[in-house]
């Protein structure tokens, strides 16, 4: 959660496979990051729906700049720059992990 109070959170599908919860159809076929905006309590998909295959987790940096979104499927961690307005841009690699 943002100071301002926009909400950030991703939409992995985990709780729908047999290993981490009860297998159901997916609702969406992609798995997305989105906002809650603070003023409207309105949904948005805040990143390209394809960027991810498996977003699970994220993290705001202390001064609220930066997003870090984890994808566990591609075993990397991008970061976004964090606009006024809590929109996002500026997407690119933070780290990657080579190893099995």
């Amino acid at each position: 959660m943002r100071s301002d109070g926009s909400i950030y959170f991703t939409d992995p599908y985990y709780g729908r496979v047999p290993v981490f919860g009860v297998e159901r159809p997916r609702e969406l076929g992609f798995q997305g990051v989105y906002r809650v905006a603070p003023e409207s309590g309105d949904l948005q998909l805040v990143v390209d729906r394809d960027l991810f295959e498996q977003p699970n987790g994220l993290c705001l940096s202390p001064d609220e700049t930066l997003l870090y979104i984890n994808d566990s499927a591609k075993k990397l961690i991008r970061a976004f720059d964090v606009a006024a307005d809590g929109s996002l841009s500026g997407e690119r690699l933070f780290c990657k992990r080579d190893r099995p």
